[in-house]
């Protein structure tokens, strides 16, 4: 189903038809710009190089976060389950996407988990097997991709 409405530029003050979902959106289809606006904006955007991007990288190579092991993660994942569920909150969990071993039939549960206590500004990305008792912890964190390192912030 494609939705479409009339929306105004928020810069030039031009009506457009905006295409909210569906198959075949237009080249340059945006909420809040024209078509026009928002190529200008883009064409104006390639000439500023991308100085950050989000990499994972695993705890124990971050001191501060050497701490947290499988048995934490998993306590804060039923604590804040509990907690959501006290606020009438839905338990949403945010997962990704899984690897699977062929040979044994084995597949991961990979999912963020939200730290806790002095830990609350981290996002933690649990990836465990099903069958094996491996299991991997790494966080969100900034890299710099002129110096071509981590920054030591966590990416939000």
């Amino acid at each position: 189903m494609t939705t479409e409405r009339y929306h105004r530029c928020s810069h030039c003050g031009v009506e457009y038809i905006y295409q909210g979902s569906g198959a075949n959106p237009p080249k340059f289809n945006h909420a809040t710009w024209c078509p026009g606006c928002y190529e200008a904006a883009l064409e104006g955007m390639r000439a500023i190089p991308r100085r950050y991007e989000c990499r994972y990288r695993p705890t124990r190579e971050i001191p501060r976060l050497e701490s947290v092991t499988l048995e934490t993660l998993l306590d804060w994942e039923a604590r804040n389950r509990t907690d959501r569920a006290a606020r009438g909150e839905l338990p949403i969990t945010r997962i990704f996407t899984p690897l699977i071993d062929v040979e044994s039939g084995d597949a991961q549960n990979v999912r963020e988990i939200r730290g806790r206590d002095e830990f609350s500004v981290w996002r933690f990305r649990l990836a465990t097997w099903r069958q094996k008792p491996e299991h991997k912890i790494d966080v969100p964190m900034e890299y710099d991709l002129e110096k071509k390192c981590f920054t030591g912030q966590s990416w939000r």
